[in-house]
């Protein structure tokens, strides 16, 4: 234990300034003054009234005393701490450099679905659907009468070609609990084609089949989904629907141009039924839709109950559910 004895106020604001060096070295202070004793001694003119510090630390070299001075103590000639108990004072870290650039803001994302129609030669539009908050979602598409299920992609959109059943074509779209819809927009080559539709939900296995003029099974003019492009067929069949969904609505529609590459003659329209696992020995529905005399689409519906699991791979051919397709001369 070392200790310091202070004769003087200013004195003791030294001693103070040591004890918080000591403090901060992991030592202990005690402080006890002697006022009580002094007070009469300087009412007569006596010494100043003593203050003891005593330090204790783990550091045993802690040796130095605080004297007065004679006369009295000056301004500017307080007695310097040992350097030992010097703490030199810490650089201001430099202040950094403020960026002119603005924060980024986020913006936020859009989640309001739209439905869009785009005309396009060949009596078609573009539909597209967007909703950037419903990534893989499924939609249901209907127009004049047609539905067919598809699915969003993972950023939440979807574009198909339709062929337009109508002259002032409209769309309407359901994604969950919104409804959407678009339209109505012209074709204005709507009158040059035929077009026959097929529709059904679920795994049915129903195909449209287009025989043109005078072809037969498997010869060049025998048109159908898996065929469309390919021999010497002028007309074609779009499927629409996603069928890996369940239960999915789907659709073919036979498209053929009035003008058939200058050809004449009937077109021979066969509805196909394959034998499923998912068919078998089940009823399956759809719908068939024709133009009417009044150029508006008449519906006939189909009712067919497919055979038992062990035929699997069949083929059933409906051949007068659908009235052929006769192209005249102008």
């Amino acid at each position: 234990m070392q200790k310091l004895t202070i004769f003087s106020p200013r004195t003791a604001a030294v001693a103070a300034v040591v004890a918080l060096g000591v403090l901060a070295a992991g030592g202990t202070v005690a402080l006890r003054s002697h006022l009580g004793e002094a007070a009469s001694g300087l009412a007569h003119g006596a010494a100043r009234p003593a203050t003891e510090i005593a330090t204790r630390g783990e550091s045993a070299a802690l040796r130095f005393s605080v004297a007065p001075l004679a006369g009295g103590m000056r301004a500017g000639a307080l007695p310097h701490p040992p350097a030992e108990m010097l703490v030199p004072a810490l650089a201001a870290p430099p202040l950094r450099a403020l960026s002119a650039r603005p924060a980024r803001m986020e913006a936020a994302t859009d989640c309001r679905a739209h439905l869009a129609l785009e005309a396009l030669a060949g009596a078609r539009m573009a539909v597209t659907v967007t909703a950037p908050c419903n990534g893989k979602a499924r939609i249901e598409v209907m127009h004049e009468g047609i539905t067919f299920t598809q699915e969003l992609s993972a950023a939440g959109d979807w574009t198909g070609i339709v062929p337009a059943l109508s002259p002032r074509a409209s769309v309407t779209a359901r994604l969950g609990e919104q409804a959407l819809s678009a339209g109505p927009i012209t074709i204005l080559d709507h009158a040059d084609y035929e077009r026959v539709v097929l529709a059904w939900d679920g795994q049915t296995g129903l195909q449209i089949h287009a025989l043109e003029f005078g072809a037969g099974y498997g010869t060049a003019g025998h048109v159908s989904a898996a065929s469309s492009d390919e021999g010497a067929a002028s007309g074609s069949v779009f499927r629409l629907g996603a069928s890996h969904l369940a239960n999915a609505a789907q659709a073919e529609i036979y498209s053929l141009p009035k003008d058939a590459a200058a050809r004449r003659g009937t077109v021979r329209l066969v509805v196909e039924a394959e034998v499923t696992p998912y068919s078998c020995g089940r009823m399956v529905h759809g719908t068939a839709f024709q133009p009417a005399p009044d150029g508006t689409l008449g519906a006939t519906e189909l009712r067919l109950h497919m055979p038992e699991c062990n035929e699997v791979g069949d083929i059933l051919i409906l051949k007068n559910l659908l009235r052929d397709v006769k192209i005249a001369a102008n």
